[in-house]
């Protein structure tokens, strides 16, 4: 996410600063547990530059592989393989009902600003998806001729 041609192209104005600042406010929120916030600061990241869209990913794989509920009765499997109750076939991962309302809780974030956009555009050109079908062509993509995407001016 940060490398040198980011801080060589910080001082003209483009995507990847509020990309960056959206993406690292999504982390922030996630970690004071404001799933809402996370989500919708992580599809405005997502919207700002496409590729940002690993935030949400990200999110969705911290809540269900990394997080620990502090105020649950879970708990995750002990070092030499003795299980504690809850965990499911011996697995590192323990699924419960609080951290499965967490990534519906991000999800929401994120459908609803990324549905609000596609709403505009589909007001605006007719088509939901040009952002992203003008993306592909833009950046020369292999892809896009095996997709059918065709270039918008």
């Amino acid at each position: 996410m940060i490398n040198p041609i980011f801080f060589s192209y910080s001082n003209q104005i483009m995507t990847e600063m509020p990309a960056t600042f959206f993406g690292l406010l999504a982390i922030i929120f996630l970690i004071k547990k404001e799933y809402y916030l996370a989500g919708l600061s992580a599809g405005i990241s997502f919207l700002t530059k496409f590729p940002q869209g690993i935030i949400f990913l990200s999110l969705i794989v911290f809540a269900v592989f990394i997080a620990k509920d502090i105020n649950s009765d879970t708990k995750m499997p002990l070092a030499n393989n003795q299980m504690t109750h809850s965990c499911l076939d011996n697995n590192v991962i323990c699924y419960n009902k609080k951290r499965i309302k967490d990534i519906k809780k991000i999800s929401v974030g994120f459908i609803i600003i990324t549905l609000l956009f596609l709403l505009i555009n589909q007001n605006l050109y007719d088509d939901a998806l040009k952002p992203f079908k003008s993306a592909t062509t833009f950046q020369n993509n292999y892809f896009r001729a095996k997709l059918g995407f065709q270039h918008f001016n």
